[in-house]
């Protein structure tokens, strides 16, 4: 019986210390779960913290860049096609970086999948390498989170992601899209190159598959028109020769990418226009003719490629008593500017005369003369000499200069007109006087079928 009751006895104790070890062992794992709660949520913020702040980071070198290529753009295309999947081979992808600036490697982008897609330069250029719908690319989805690297003639190491790294953007014109595109500042000499095609993130959202068509720009193969003059010879301003007028301009996107008319400017003077590169960018690069010039002898002068300097292009009319019309295209390496150049026609008009508003012998008093851009009246040798000229009414697309003369003078006055238009017809009608008589000169030019403006090739 005292055996029964030590065995029970002992049995209670056994489970008594069980019953404190569970107990223990459930408190220990409470206490565990809830120091472990926070400090997952704070690794999962500290995860989204840290995409936050390289995406940030990301769209302001984005920013810079931006403004530090603003007038550049392509001329020979490339596309580069293919699809990233989940089966695609992996790499720790460097920062979004500029050209020039150093290279760091991810430490979100740790395991990406991406494509390495070779790409050759044939000659020393600037290259764009954009998934940007808006320079010709395509990506499906459309919301794809992209990452592209350029990597220069040493080759593509996977497994150092920095090597030979040139420059490496992820969200180029966020927020329309989360799209990626290089944009070389600095020319790049003839070799190969490798494009890597990757995502932002290991886990993309959304997911893969992405297939892509990417555009890939250079200038190779396109020659500068102007012979270049040594660096550091001044280019004198050139002096219209012959017959000049002050032209109209007027400005459009030549055949390159979008971002001519911001490009340049254009001022125009007597026979002469001048055009000046943006401070930034690749240049003015070439200034050609666009087909053959109407009525006029037309003079690029010498520039070296490349110049920021303006460039003073002059001109001058073969004859006043037709209208000037010629294009010229102005270039850096990945923009162009069409600028037409005209000049209001000078036209030789006819005239008719009759009475005027005073005591007839109008007709008998003035003599009256016309020429390109003008008529001359004049009064005859007698009575009281030419006192007034004025322009009766509005003159038809003209702008009509009478000239200061001293009333009563018995000199020829010349007024002298400009076409505003050559399209249109020209009418306008003078009232000459004398003391005591009046005369209405009518004057008008016929409509001059401008020559229209050819289209540029296309390099």
């Amino acid at each position: 019986m005292k055996n029964f009751r030590k065995f029970i006895s002992s049995n209670k104790q056994n489970n008594l210390r069980l019953f404190f070890q569970i107990s223990i062992i459930a408190l220990v794992g409470i206490v565990g779960f809830f120091l472990w709660q926070p400090s997952a949520q704070m690794q999962d913020s500290n995860n989204e913290q840290d995409i936050i702040i390289e995406k940030e980071l990301n769209r302001t070198i984005n920013g810079s860049f931006i403004s530090s290529i603003s007038a550049d753009s392509p001329l020979i295309t490339t596309l580069l096609s293919g699809t990233l999947t989940t089966s695609d081979p992996t790499f720790a992808r460097p920062v979004a970086f500029n050209q020039g600036a150093p290279c760091s490697v991810s430490t979100l982008g740790t395991a990406v999948r991406y494509d390495a897609i070779p790409l050759t330069l044939s000659c020393t250029s600037n290259l764009m390498v954009s998934l940007l719908p808006t320079d010709g690319a395509t990506v499906t989805p459309a919301s794809a989170d992209t990452f592209l690297a350029l990597y220069g003639p040493g080759g593509f190491n996977p497994a150092s992601p920095c090597a030979n790294a040139i420059a490496a953007n992820d969200d180029f014109d966020f927020p329309t899209t989360l799209l990626s595109k290089i944009t070389t500042t600095t020319p790049l000499a003839a070799g190969n190159y490798t494009v890597v095609v990757t995502t932002f993130s290991n886990t993309p959202n959304p997911p893969l598959p992405y297939t892509y068509t990417a555009v890939a720009m250079d200038n190779c193969g396109v020659t500068p028109t102007p012979t270049p003059t040594p660096v550091g010879t001044p280019t004198p301003t050139p002096t219209p020769v012959g017959n000049v007028c002050t032209p109209s301009t007027t400005l459009t996107e030549g055949n390159l990418m979008p971002g001519g008319l911001a490009s340049f400017s254009v001022a125009s003077g007597p026979g002469t226009v001048t055009i000046d590169h943006v401070n930034t960018g690749t240049g003015t690069q070439s200034i050609t003719l666009v087909g053959v010039p109407m009525n006029a002898i037309v003079n690029i002068p010498p520039f070296v490629p490349g110049t920021f300097n303006p460039v003073v292009v002059s001109f001058s009319v073969i004859n006043p008593a037709l209208p000037v019309d010629f294009t010229l295209r102005a270039a850096s390496t990945f923009h162009a500017l069409n600028i037409r150049v005209r000049c209001a026609e000078t036209c030789t008009p006819s005239t008719t005369l009759s009475e005027g508003d005073l005591m007839p012998g109008g007709l008998p008093s003035f003599g009256v003369m016309s020429g390109p851009g003008t008529v001359t009246i004049d009064h005859v040798d007698a009575g009281t000499g030419t006192q007034s000229i004025t322009v009766v009414g509005v003159p038809t697309n003209a702008i009509v200069n009478i000239p200061p003369f001293v009333p009563g003078t018995f000199n020829p006055v010349v007024v002298s007109f400009s076409v505003i238009n050559p399209a249109l017809p020209t009418d306008f009608t003078l009232r000459a006087a004398s003391t005591f008589h009046s005369i209405f000169i009518r004057v008008r030019c016929a409509a001059v079928t401008p020559t229209p403006t050819p289209t540029p090739p296309i390099p």
